[in-house]
């Protein structure tokens, strides 16, 4: 679907429209936070909790979204690298943190 049609679908009825945006990028999110999360003690479900995080950071920023700058794939694609990061960030930070600290 084009990104005209889903904005006014997100804005018309969201449940369909975060549907049909889920079913459209699913696969580009997972691979872009499979790709940044890729270490051996990341399991599937914190890459699956890291892409729902995408999405609803997605839903809850549709007001900042601006089709002008960046198409949806692309908005999308920043959102799931960045929040990836982050979440690659904490854990790191979490395990530096020594329990005797």
């Amino acid at each position: 679907m084009e990104d005209k049609k889903l904005l006014r679908l997100l804005h018309k009825d969201p449940n369909a429209g975060m549907e049909q945006l889920m079913n459209q990028y699913t696969g580009l999110v997972y691979a872009v936070v499979k790709c940044k999360l890729e270490s051996s003690y990341y399991v599937s479900s914190d890459i699956e909790d890291c892409v729902a995080d995408v999405f609803s950071k997605f839903y809850t920023e549709l007001s900042d979204y601006d089709p002008t700058i960046s198409s949806i794939k692309s908005y999308l694609c920043v959102i799931a690298r960045n929040h990836a990061i982050n979440v690659a960030k904490r854990r790191a930070l979490a395990e530096s943190i020594s329990l005797d600290d």
